[in-house]
């Protein structure tokens, strides 16, 4: 077995690519990063932006966009050829723990909470062309 270093703390989330060509991790290094399924290297720089741990990844079903939630109340869209930031920010009250895509790619929901957020837990659906909450569920 090879091993690649690449991140320096903590993983938290994994997820394969839809081709599964591709691996991409969140960490508590505030970072993601993609990883080549069939070889275990690392793909490209880590993805930083974040200013806290990375809690959740997920990549679009269209292979398109990685979603990575954040305990520093973001969702951050990544497009996976280039490595960087794709358009704005999601912006909540609360930590995000959770992130996924929906099949058709056009909404993520997102599961996150904090006793301080005036919505408390809460299921948001997020609409990835406005980069607005659509729902939220308490």
């Amino acid at each position: 077995m090879v091993v690649h270093e690449g991140h320096t703390d903590t993983i938290n989330s994994v997820t394969f690519s839809p081709d599964g060509k591709s691996v991409v991790s969140g960490s508590d290094d505030n970072t993601v990063r993609m990883w080549n399924a069939n070889s275990s290297s690392p793909i490209g720089e880590p993805l930083e932006g974040h200013s806290s741990y990375v809690q959740s990844v997920s990549y679009s079903p269209l292979g398109n966009l990685i979603a990575s939630g954040s305990w520093d109340n973001t969702i951050r869209l990544w497009d996976p050829s280039t490595g960087q930031q794709s358009g704005d920010i999601l912006k909540g009250d609360h930590t995000f723990f959770s992130v996924a895509f929906a099949p058709d790619a056009k909404l993520i929901a997102s599961g996150g909470g904090s006793s301080y957020s005036p919505t408390g837990s809460a299921v948001q659906l997020w609409d990835v062309q406005t980069r607005k909450a659509a729902l939220i569920l308490t």
